[in-house]
């Protein structure tokens, strides 16, 4: 799914490579039972947030700014 998002130009290229190493931990965490780091946990959190924002926040708010554009 990831791909197919990257593809549809709903996430970059470069975006994309972060969550399939994102994805790669959570696999390690739940099939190995290796517990990750508490510091890579926050980094993860930190990425979801931000991609979330990126993908559903930031468009709104753009939609909101309106001087300047043209009708």
């Amino acid at each position: 799914m990831i791909d197919a998002l990257s593809s549809e130009g709903v996430l970059s290229i470069n975006q994309a490579k972060i969550l399939h190493a994102h994805r790669f931990l959570g696999n390690v965490a739940a099939h190995e039972i290796v517990p990750a780091k508490s510091h890579e946990l926050v980094a993860a959190l930190d990425i979801a947030e931000t991609l979330l924002k990126t993908i559903y926040i930031l468009p709104k708010l753009a939609d909101e700014i309106t001087t300047g554009k043209k009708k």
